[in-house]
């Protein structure tokens, strides 16, 4: 099986688990509290925002424009729409978590192999893993949900 395979087996895995969290959450549910600040609807607004601006970044490198890495800004961007996420309807978040991971996932696996191996050799594995991603605040989400 080849890298783009493997990553598009986990990203179809990862939507799936997100649906399926997603189907079984209630109102009361998606305004439990998962971290300091954040409830689990806050999370999916926020993996949404990640895929969405995922998205936006593949097709901006598409275009031929230059795409800076922006890991030094990750933790202020996060800090900085917390608020915004907070304030998004719960139905809205769930809603947006599900479609901006289908776009994301989409284009991904239609990507050609020389671009997936070029954006890896670039160390840029989470612009296709968006499995990753998801997971970790799909777990998070689980554990708050189990307390």
């Amino acid at each position: 099986m080849t890298a783009s395979a493997d990553y598009t087996r986990a990203n179809d895995e990862s939507r799936a688990r997100l649906r399926a969290i997603i189907s079984r959450l209630d109102r009361g549910q998606l305004a439990t509290n998962v971290m300091e600040g954040w409830s689990a609807s806050t999370l999916l607004a926020h993996v949404a925002f990640w895929d969405r601006f995922t998205l936006q970044r593949w097709q901006s490198r598409l275009a031929g424009n230059v795409v800076p890495d922006i890991g030094p800004l990750a933790d202020a961007l996060n800090d900085a729409a917390v608020p915004m996420w907070n304030a998004v309807p719960p139905e809205v978040a769930t809603r947006e978590a599900a479609a901006a991971a289908e776009a994301v996932d989409r284009f991904v696996a239609a990507l050609p192999p020389d671009v997936i191996a070029e954006v890896l050799a670039e160390g840029r594995p989470r612009w296709i893993a968006r499995s990753e991603h998801r997971r970790e605040h799909l777990e998070q989400i689980e554990r708050a949900l189990a307390r």
